[in-house]
């Protein structure tokens, strides 16, 4: 019988503590006007911001990243471009250019968070760590088929392809 009483008391407790911006009752059974938390500030219109904030890291050419991406594995980068794939099964990557007719980078995004459903066509910033990804001719073909950002000379070599990565922390799409 002690426990129910208990119990009670403390959701009471917790319920009366937690109202905020309203007029709560004080121990002598005065009201009074209980502070409200200062809310955060909204992100610019149009603006998605999804994992870590991004921190200002060095914005790094994609085609500077396809050139050497040795020079580059390990390094915290920004990256920018427009989104022309994305992985919609699971939403764990998104491809971004720089300009038509250039490689498609894929940034990843799980596991901080999901790439947005409708990205496709807009405009993404992101900031992660760069990997070097080997591609088995399995995930080639797969990725040949279902996403369509390898090259053909790539595609039809059979062999597996090397390709640099972002691993994102956080990511903005516009």
């Amino acid at each position: 019988m002690r426990k129910p009483a208990l119990i009670g008391l403390m959701v009471i407790f917790a319920l009366s503590a937690c109202k905020k911006g309203e007029e709560a009752k004080t121990e002598e059974g005065k009201t009074a006007e209980v502070s409200k938390a200062a809310p955060a500030p909204p992100p610019a219109a149009g603006v998605v911001k999804l994992g870590q904030a991004l921190a200002g890291a060095k914005e790094v050419a994609l085609a500077d990243l396809f050139k050497d991406p040795a020079a580059w594995e390990g390094k915290t980068v920004r990256v920018s471009g427009q989104v022309k794939d994305f992985c919609s099964h699971r939403r764990a990557w998104f491809g971004v250019v720089a300009q038509e007719g250039q490689l498609m980078l894929r940034v990843f995004a799980a596991p901080r968070f999901q790439a947005p459903a409708d990205c496709l066509g807009k405009t993404a910033t992101a900031e992660g760590k760069v990997e070097v990804l080997t591609m088995k001719p399995e995930a080639v073909q797969h990725y040949a088929k279902e996403h369509k950002f390898l090259t053909k000379e790539e595609i039809e070599s059979g062999q597996p392809i090397k390709r640099p990565i972002v691993r994102a922390f956080g990511a903005e799409f516009k």
